[in-house]
């Protein structure tokens, strides 16, 4: 039961990591990149959890 934080948190944190990067390779004023990868990565790690402990 304690692997759920990994598992939830991995994707939001990868998203939020890669969008901040892109955000600022790409200079974008509005941190478009960051918001929509942190939205994928909670939606991504709720699925695992919700895969996983469905069973």
């Amino acid at each position: 039961m304690n692997d759920i934080v990994f598992i939830l948190l991995g994707p939001i944190i990868l998203g939020i990591g890669i969008g901040i990067y892109l955000d600022k390779a790409l200079a974008v004023e509005i941190p478009v990149f960051t918001m929509v990868l942190t939205m994928l990565g909670i939606i991504t790690g709720m699925y695992s959890v919700f895969k996983k402990y469905s069973k």
